[in-house]
């Protein structure tokens, strides 16, 4: 998906290195204390929102997609 979109994305990356390639995120989530969900859109014709779960320790662990509003 991410090789599709051309975003340089991997399992692994830190929270610094996900902002170097995406920016600033426009939102941050932490549901647990060692990993945080970072919030960024994407586009601007055809914009989507992208969830980026990422660990303290063994980075990038889960990654969301989907189109910014929600379909109907």
């Amino acid at each position: 998906m991410t090789d599709a979109l051309r975003l340089p994305l991997r399992a692994g990356l830190n929270q610094q290195e996900i902002t170097g390639v995406l920016v600033e995120p426009t939102g941050t989530d932490r549901f647990v204390p060692d990993r945080v969900t970072l919030v960024f859109r994407i586009g601007a014709a055809e914009c989507y929102e992208l969830s980026c779960t990422v660990h303290e320790e063994q980075g990038l662990i889960y990654l969301t997609m989907h189109p910014t509003p929600l379909p109907d």
